[in-house]
């Protein structure tokens, strides 16, 4: 986290299709699996007297469907804090150290450990409602039940039964009522063949801490790790058992690199050439031509200029002639009277995606990017490069249109 620890305090630019946002990053959920949850806790997860991180459920009550509000006690920083320095860390299932996220007020650890999807139902509540399901229908009926079973799974509409909540959290009792209703058949169903009898933490959280989850941070299907465990398996696990298993880290990134390069060059084969165009953005004026000094006599009375936008105005109209100059079949008259100009803050290059700013004031600091440029061949010798290559400083950033009919 050392890099974004480094813009806590002086913010960071964050690019979005609306443009640049500043803002400034901390961390708000940590999405992972329970052994993983209890890491960043320090909590025991396993075997202890409470093994959930959240709160100081026992493991005897993690299969409890009738406890009230009061009798669940979360873990708060304040409180493991205080357990922690009263040595009675073992005594609540902690580690007896300082957990490094305690330092940090706007977070609270237990809170922000939200169940990530995959590994709380897709592998977890559900795959153990069709497991459960296979050993009860195995013992009741054979192996053609099961297999039976697996054939109607498999016919299973993709959103069958799916409960759409068109007031949102307006409905919070009735989304309540349906997970009461549920886990309360699955623990009647399977409790007698789940070897701990259903004492799962990812049972008690759905019972008593989905709902206030929901409420905090949004609906749990945009909360998984799919993609990040996808990549860990793609750019970590599968190079792993490739390799002979000595000087490890060596071969896992030249194998991530050998891969890496071949995906580019395929892509760079497949890819169709198509235009694109770069957008301009953060409009600052619009004016004609023959305008151009009362604009910027009024524009300057209520803003105030940089000391390098004023020098690209002593300049603007010498250059424009010179850019003008390049077209033969521009003709003064075509000129004077019907060229409008669009005056912008910045633009967004298509081809690098960098953005490329001229402005006086970005965030109370003048900013006029510093630019390079690839010459074209016939015109790199009238031009002091380096291989080719002009650096430069973007004063303006404009766009011209002459409105003449021909």
């Amino acid at each position: 986290m050392h890099p974004l620890l480094s813009y806590k305090d002086r913010g960071i630019d964050l690019q979005t299709n609306n443009g640049d946002i500043w803002c400034f990053p901390y961390i708000s959920t940590l999405l992972e699996d329970l052994p993983e949850n209890a890491t960043q806790t320090l909590t025991y997860s396993i075997n202890s007297k409470y093994p959930y991180h959240k709160c100081l459920i026992s493991r005897e009550d993690l299969n409890n469907l009738r406890l009230s509000n009061d009798e669940i006690e979360l873990r708060t920083p304040t409180t493991m804090k205080n357990i922690v320095n009263q040595r009675l860390a073992y005594q609540y299932s902690i580690y007896d150290m300082n957990n490094i996220f305690w330092k940090y007020p706007q977070l609270d650890i237990y809170l922000a450990t939200y169940p990530d999807r995959m590994h709380h139902l897709d592998l977890g509540l559900y795959k153990y409602q069709v497991i459960y399901t296979q050993e009860m229908l195995k013992n009741l009926c054979g192996q053609v039940a099961v297999d039976e079973l697996d054939k109607c799974l498999a016919t299973i509409p993709r959103f069958l039964g799916l409960k759409i909540f068109k007031h949102g959290l307006e409905n919070i009792k009735r989304l309540t009522k349906l997970i009461t209703d549920w886990i309360t058949a699955f623990v009647k169903l399977f409790q007698h063949y789940s070897r701990s009898e259903l004492k799962l933490p990812k049972l008690h959280n759905w019972v008593y801490h989905i709902i206030n989850s929901i409420e905090e941070f949004g609906a749990i299907n945009g909360y998984t790790t799919e993609t990040y465990e996808f990549l860990h398996k793609d750019y970590v696990k599968n190079p792993y058992r490739s390799s002979n298993k000595r000087e490890l880290m060596g071969q896992i990134i030249n194998t991530v690199q050998h891969k890496t390069t071949l995906k580019y060059l395929i892509h760079q084969t497949k890819q169709k050439k198509s235009q694109k165009f770069t957008s301009l953005k953060g409009l600052l004026g619009k004016f004609a031509l023959e305008n151009f000094d009362e604009f910027f006599d009024s524009y300057k009375e209520k803003n105030s200029l940089a000391s390098d936008a004023l020098l690209a105005l002593s300049q603007f109209l010498i250059v424009l002639n010179e850019f003008f100059d390049l077209d033969d079949n521009l003709t003064e008259e075509m000129i004077i009277n019907n060229t409008i100009i669009s005056w912008y803050s910045y633009t967004n290059m298509t081809a690098s995606g960098d953005c490329v700013r001229a402005v006086s004031k970005y965030y109370n600091e003048p900013e006029f990017s510093n630019v390079s440029i690839n010459m074209n061949v016939e015109e790199a010798e009238d031009y002091n490069t380096n291989e080719g290559t002009c650096f430069g400083k973007v004063l303006f950033v404009l766009l011209l249109n002459i409105l003449y009919n021909i």
